[in-house]
């Protein structure tokens, strides 16, 4: 517990944040390749809340938070434009040029992602209305945006893992996923020597 360091005078900024759309690592690669695949869709029911936020705006919240000397309590660091599940999908497959209708059956994404699958399956309405209330600014207010900068890089890994395959002599959809995390590890240890 941190009630002793709140009673010594000490501020305590608690943060809630949503799924944080990342070039690099997190969710999003997880959550674009089923799209990759021609597999893509909403998760579940796809009328769940679906809470997120560009990393962008994740950092930049965070040191807001920490420069308010006033700032104390519970913060959403969450997209002020909140969506469904099935919105996020429709989104997500136009950003990368793939259909959404495939919807992933709750039990494979319990598997997949375990505790995580809770979160996202369940959705949780998260709106930032306390940050935005302090003076922060979002850099990325709707999810097409976001998913467009942060799939930038997504798209060439997975031009990459596509060329592998026909080098391979492939179909990528036959491919398995031990081997097509082998080639995103590939390409990602290239990106990191960059």
């Amino acid at each position: 517990s941190t009630a002793e360091v709140t009673d010594k005078g000490v501020r305590q900024v608690i943060i809630r944040t949503g799924v944080v759309l990342s070039k690099e690592d997190g969710a999003l690669p997880r959550l674009a390749l089923p799209f990759k695949l021609f597999a893509g869709g909403p998760l579940g029911n796809g009328r769940q809340p679906f809470p997120w936020i560009h990393l962008h705006d994740e950092v930049k919240a965070i040191r807001h938070l920490i420069s308010q000397r006033d700032a104390s309590g519970p913060y959403n660091l969450t997209a002020p434009n909140p969506v469904t599940n099935r919105e996020f999908a429709n989104i997500m497959g136009r950003v990368l040029g793939r259909p959404s209708f495939v919807p992933a059956p709750a039990f494979a994404f319990n598997l997949a992602f375990g505790e995580v699958a809770t979160v996202v399956l369940d959705g949780q309405k998260a709106v930032p209305q306390r940050l935005q209330e302090s003076g922060f600014e979002f850099t990325y207010e709707q999810p097409e945006a976001a998913l467009r900068e942060a799939n930038a890089k997504f798209v060439r890994r997975f031009e990459f893992v596509e060329a592998r395959c026909r080098e391979d002599e492939i179909e990528i959809a036959e491919a398995g996923l031990e081997r097509l995390d082998s080639y995103w590890n590939e390409v990602r240890a290239a990106d990191k020597k960059r």
